[in-house]
């Protein structure tokens, strides 16, 4: 029956849905879950890698129209810009985006970079404030479903509204594994909203710093604010706050608000003009979305969110979610409407939609009687909504208010009901539960879990009861294989097929408990037990314990290859570098977008005795380094060492395939015990540290730590090459800001202290020719070696004046040699032309990086300078993993014919790469 059928059984064609993992709880991703219907799909939340896990896996993102999260926080929205932009460009048109307080705001701190005309977005910020014990409003209804948010808070006197039970007062609160240590970096002139519900009035208000007088806001719309000359942001408050972000995310998705034609530009202009560093003509940037008009105060620091509490900061709260699905009809029994005389026609509707009708019928006497015909009479008994949950529970602090929920709202203690009137209205069929430290071993949670019906499957992400499998199997498999050809070089990441501590020692469980694994499916209409996609793709985990088995072309190419590096070591044809065993590992190499073998943007400079510097920090580089180096506390290295050790990111611009990555990476290392004993540079410009600010208000990312230990800025644009210690006062390059980081003697202060930390004689920014600001870097060691880092760019003379001479040039090189038209105008460089500049530069090696995800493998071109051990430049290729020092990058040159016969031996029929004219960066002029 098609959709737009109507009849008695309209929903049959609806009746069939499921619920699946995407991803689970692992070194690389957070849960994320997929509810899917015929016609539509809804995610609950959205960490890190889940845009490269769609492609890893079986799933798409097609049809989905909602996304949800339990929480406003980077663990569990991290990768939602990434895939927001992917939705956009996969023709998505409209997107409802829910989630507790906050999640407005740390949408639109994406504001500056996420830009898509093509989708319409709308943002719903769950009030904690929820009645429970009247009937509850969902927070999406659709067609066939509704979906209900239900707010979960831990058992604290400063955020409970409720009392607590007896037997939680006796426990001691515990903190969320997620807590960050405290709260800092707070704006000075704060307004603080926190307890104003999003439909209040707006409560008087201080005036900024720099305005003569307070005023009394509350009783002005929100224009009228706009319309001060001393307009700021941080004016703004309550319903004001609302009504302002709503206006940001309609200029972040503009397909519905956009203005168009002359009058639409006129208003941009007027806009833009004085407000930022971009010229709306400069040269240099084809192919760039321009916004329409924008309001006042747009590229400013956001006002704090509504309905966020600071003092949340280490228990925030968190949003369940109930899925409810459609009522099945029963099937209508034509035959026994037929026999109580029921004509073909409009009654036998009415009994379809529930109707009692009368009909005119003969008796066995011959008599015309009426006959009331109930629909049971002709109907099958009907099938009951079935609902799945979502309950992220991060501490055993919350377990009082879920189980309060469940025990006073009418909807929710009906569904964890085993009475039959209950289960015979509703059908609790999957419960997904994301479990923080000691949760799942507290009996008050395995007695909560017990109360829903038998036929419930409880899915269960913990850390100590899941193991750690690897996600990205592909890209693992691929390693695993190169593994026997340099084993030093090419490590097998780091992975777990045993949990800490198994499901089956906790006591008293349902009998239907399963461990959460990525690809579980659970169809809920018919319903049936969890069980693996049958179509899910891992070629990894069913050889990685086993020998690995190569083809005898790939095993002839490794001898060969293996022989020469030998041959050239026995007879010391070695180059000798300065900074020999300075490790450099690329996290990311891929250009824009990830790939199955390739993550986006992050290089790893690791400098024995001094720390490490991080050049970029695409979305997913945090569960690269877990991977690499593995998160068991116990052994040396390992990852948690490696970031205490990492003493400066250097972001080199905007595009999220830079920069992604980096909250994460900041929230990690605030939850380190112990601390980190240094602080933590951020090197970048002026937006990326205002994103971080803003994202601080909703989460501590230990910005400005007074400890000492915390993450300080560094503004790329004090720190130019030519021009240190000053900003630029026109053109692109202008610092587009005044706020008090900004001041140019803290910049060169912690610049002076990170180059102490590290042993650096300079580290300079160096501008780059992109489709938006971009910074290029050149490191000076004392020890006599040098890096330049080309970032995004065409090629450019300003890299080869300032890194004269490096040892090591990483140079993007997003396009083959034969594709320098499209290169020239995306702004990015060829194989060949970043070849040209390492030679212009006399470098010793140039490291390839940032390729186009039309090359999900290799580029051609990059082969036809393999094996030259005695070129200079040294040409070496950058893979994920690939973990090289200075003095091994000629191995990996040396590597390059044996690497290329082991990829087409194991290349995959699905392969190919994406088209490369396609739009993947959001390169804003606003």
């Amino acid at each position: 029956m098609s959709r737009g059928q109507k009849g008695p059984n309209r929903a049959a064609d609806t009746m069939d849905w499921s619920a699946s993992v995407l991803t689970t709880l692992s070194s690389d991703t957070e849960p994320s879950v997929l509810v899917t219907f015929p016609h539509a799909k809804y995610i609950f939340n959205v960490s890190e890698n889940t845009n490269r896990a769609f492609l890893q896996n079986s799933s798409n993102w097609k049809k989905i129209q909602g996304m949800f999260f339990t929480q406003a926080s980077v663990q569990r929205m991290g990768g939602a810009s990434g895939l927001l932009m992917t939705f956009a460009d996969a023709t998505i048109q409209k997107l409802n985006v829910v989630g507790p307080p906050g999640t407005g705001h740390y949408l639109a701190s994406a504001r500056s970079y996420l830009y898509r005309n093509t989708m319409a977005v709308e943002v719903t910020d769950v009030p904690l404030t929820q009645s429970r014990d009247t009937q509850p409003k969902p927070v999406l209804k659709d067609r066939d479903i509704s979906i209900y948010g239900l707010p979960v808070l831990p058992d604290t006197t400063s955020t409970s509204e409720r009392s607590p039970s007896p037997s939680s007062l006796k426990r001691k609160r515990e903190p969320s594994p997620e807590r960050p240590s405290k709260r800092t970096g707070a704006p000075a002139e704060r307004m603080d909203a926190s307890s104003v519900p999003p439909d209040a009035p707006s409560a008087e208000v201080d005036a900024p710093a720099n305005a003569t007088a307070s005023a009394n806001l509350s009783d002005v719309t929100l224009d009228s604010i706009l319309a001060r000359e001393d307009f700021t942001p941080a004016m703004l408050s309550g319903a004001h706050t609302t009504e302002y972000i709503q206006r940001v995310h309609g200029c972040m998705f503009s397909k519905q608000t956009q203005g168009g034609g002359k009058k639409g530009r006129k208003q941009h202009n007027q806009q833009i003009k004085g407000s930022g560093p971009y010229d709306a003509n400069a040269p240099g940037e084809p192919d760039v979305f321009r916004r329409g008009s924008l309001p006042p105060g747009f590229h400013a620091q956001l006002p704090p969110p509504v309905n966020v509490d600071p003092s949340t900061s280490r228990s925030p709260p968190t949003l369940a979610y109930v899925v409810l699905g459609p009522r099945i009809r029963g099937k209508f029994d034509a035959a026994a409407a037929t026999k109580l005389g029921v004509p073909f026609g409009p009654l036998r509707g009415e009994l379809a939609k529930g109707q009692n009708v009368t009909v005119k019928v003969q008796n066995e006497a011959g008599e015309t009687i009426e006959r009331v015909v109930q629909p049971s009479d002709v109907m099958s008994e009907s099938i009951p909504p079935s609902a799945v949950l979502i309950l992220d529970v991060p501490s055993p602090a919350y377990i009082p208010s879920l189980v309060d929920s469940f025990m006073k709202a009418p909807l929710y203690s009906r569904l964890r009901s085993r009475k039959e009137e209950d289960t015979k209205d509703y059908a609790t069929r999957a419960i997904f539960h994301k479990l923080g430290k000691g949760v799942l071993d507290d009996s008050r949670y395995v007695e909560f879990m017990n109360g829903f019906p038998e036929q419930t499957h409880h899915i269960i992400a913990s850390r100590d009861h899941c193991p750690d499998p690897i996600t990205m199997t592909s890209a693992a498999f691929s390693q695993l294989r190169l593994n026997v050809l340099d084993p030093d070089i090419f490590n097998v990441p780091k992975y777990s097929l045993e949990a800490k501590k198994p499901l089956k020692d906790i006591a008293n469980l349902p009998p239907s408990t399963h461990v959460m694994t990525t690809d579980t499916q659970v169809h809920i209409r018919p319903p049936s037990p969890p069980k693996r996609d049958p179509y899910a793709q891992d070629k990894f985990h069913a050889v990685c314990q086993a020998p690995v088995e190569l083809t005898p072309a790939t095993r002839e190419a490794f001898d060969k290859a293996q022989a020469v590096v030998s041959q050239r070591i026995a007879e010391g044809a070695v180059p000798k570098l300065p900074g020999a065993d300075v490790t450099v590992l690329p996290l990311g190499t891929s250009s824009a977008v990830p790939s199955k073998y390739r993550n986006v943007s992050s290089t790893l400079i690791r400098i024995p005795g001094h720390g490490s510097i991080l050049l970029d920090c695409g979305e997913g580089t945090w569960g690269q380094l877990a991977r690499e180096y593995g998160t068991d506390e116990s052994a040396p290295d390992n990852v948690y060492d490696v970031l205490r050790d990492i003493k400066c990111v250097f972001v080199s611009h905007l595009h999220a395939d830079h920069h992604g990555g980096l909250s994460t990476l900041l929230a990690k290392r605030r939850q380190l015990d112990p601390p980190p004993k240094d602080p933590l540079f951020v090197y970048s410009i002026r937006r990326v540290h205002l994103y971080l600010r803003e994202l601080q208000m909703l989460q501590d990312l230990g910005i400005d730590d007074p400890a000492g230990n915390g993450v300080y800025g560094m503004l790329s644009e004090g720190l130019h090459w030519r021009n240190t210690g000053s900003y630029h006062i026109n053109g692109r390059y202008t610092l587009g800001g005044s706020e008090e980081w900004t001041d140019i003697n803290l910049t060169t202060k912690r610049y002076r202290q990170m180059c102490e930390s590290l042993g650096l004689r300079s580290f300079f920014a160096v501008d780059m020719l992109h489709r938006t600001r971009c910074y290029g870097c050149v490191i000076k060691h004392n020890d006599g070696w040098s890096i330049s880092f080309s970032a995004d760019t065409m090629p450019t003379d300003r890299l080869v004046w300032a890194g004269k001479g490096s040892t090591v040039v990483i140079h993007e090189a997003t396009m083959n040699d034969n594709e320098r038209e499209l290169a020239a105008q995306k702004a990015h460089s060829t194989v060949g032309q970043a070849i040209e500049i390492a030679e212009k530069m006399s470098a010793d090696n140039v490291l390839l990086t940032h390729f186009s995800a039309r090359y999900p493998r290799l580029p051609p071109a990059v082969l036809d300078r393999s094996g030259e051990s005695t070129a200079r430049p040294l040409v070496t290729m950058a893979f994920d993993h690939a973990r090289m020092t200075i003095g091994t990058m000629w191995k990996v040159n040396t590597y390059l014919p044996a690497i290329k016969q082991c990829m087409e031996d194991s290349a995959d029929a699905d392969d190919e790469g994406v088209d490369a004219s396609v739009t993947v960066e959001a390169d804003v002029v606003s």
